[in-house]
This record gives C-alpha cells, structure tokens and sequence, in this order.
C-alpha cells in the first residue's frame, strides 16, 4: 500500500522517531549527539543549564554527561551523582574535595562540589536536529545520520509506526512498533550491568 504523505509529513515523522529514541536508549549509542562547551561557575559552584542554551546549544533533556576541570594545575574529572544522593556527604570520608569533585544536576542547574568558581568543560547531548531539505527539495541525511548506524533501523520502524497510525492502520502500527521496541531492548541490554549504587556511580550514562 502506497501512503500518500507529503514529504513534510515523513520528516516530521523522522523528527519523531529520532527524538524518541534519543530519549529511551543507552547513552552509549548517543555519543554523536555529544558537545562539549567551557563555561564557569559562580562562587558558589553553580551553573545554569540555561546559559548553555542560551550560546545556541540544544540541551535534549537536560542530560549532563561529564564535568571536567584543571584545578591545581591537574585535569580533574567532577564525578556524577544524583540528587538523592546528597545525604551520603554528611559522611566525612565521602565529602567533596577540589582532589575529589562532585556533581549532581537539579532542576535546571549543575551544582558543583566543593563549592568553588570554576572554568568547567561540560559534556552534554543536543537535542536530534530535523530532517533539513535542501534548495533542489532533497532531504539532508547528513544531518539524519548523526546517530549511530545501530539505531537507523529502529528509526524507520517508529517512523512507519507513526505514518501507519496517520493512515489509521492501528495493527500495521502496532507490528512495527513492536519490532522497534525490540531492537531497541536488544541494544540496551548490551549495557544491562548498571554500575553499583554509590556516590559517582550513575547508570545510563
């Protein structure tokens, strides 16, 4: 059966897939989205996430990767913990020290520890840029190829699922769907084995 959607219509559709699966699988398969920005801190060792988009980057879910820094003239990577997690550094031994860096992201903020001004390195994922057509109406795949070629797969599958369901063919939908759920499944649990619970320790990423 030919659908017969406009060609807005099947990038939109694209767009969809990319952004939903940028949202559920492993980081691991996202380091194309990655980007790295240099900025500071103030005195109390906060940044907002908000100055990074307002460089021109695109945060895609807030999603902090890395933190890194010269502090006494050696490169110090800040290790990553959650916010619940907080409570563990009224231990004495397991407290922040600029040797040891911590931080964890809350709301729309990175908060570094010790609470320090720092020049940071800051390694995020951007959010999945559209399909662009070009002058001669030819879609732009440089920009659609920015994943990792083991997702491309799961991308076609969700964006047939999403045309299939504009041409109100729910099982068609639903087959493919689950074919790309599946795949997606198989990559993550290639990167099943979360690292321990702990401060620093953070799955996912």
């Amino acid at each position: 059966k030919d659908l017969a959607f406009s060609l807005q219509q099947k990038y939109d559709a694209l767009d969809k897939a990319k952004r939903y699966i940028a949202s559920v699988v492993h980081n691991k398969y996202l380091t194309n989205l990655e980007t790295t920005a240099t900025v500071e801190s103030n005195q109390n060792g906060i940044i907002s996430i908000g100055s990074l988009s307002d460089s021109g980057y695109r945060i895609f879910r807030n999603e902090i990767l890395r933190v890194t820094a010269v502090v006494d003239q050696m490169p110090r990577e800040f290790k990553k913990i959650e916010y619940s997690e907080l409570k563990g550094l009224d231990n004495y031994y397991l407290y922040p020290d600029l040797h040891n860096p911590i931080f964890y992201v809350w709301s729309d903020k990175i908060y570094l520890l010790p609470k320090f001004s720092y020049t940071v390195e800051v390694s995020f994922l951007e959010e999945p840029k559209n399909v662009i057509e070009n002058q001669e109406g030819v879609p732009d795949y440089q920009e659609y190829c920015t994943f990792d070629a083991s997702l491309i797969d799961a991308i076609l599958d969700f964006s047939e699922a999403t045309l299939w369901k504009m041409d109100n063919e729910p099982e068609r939908a639903r087959l493919v769907e689950e074919t790309g759920t599946n795949l997606i499944n198989l990559l993550n649990e290639r990167y099943n084995i979360d690292r321990e619970p702990g401060l620093g320790n953070v799955g996912g990423s």
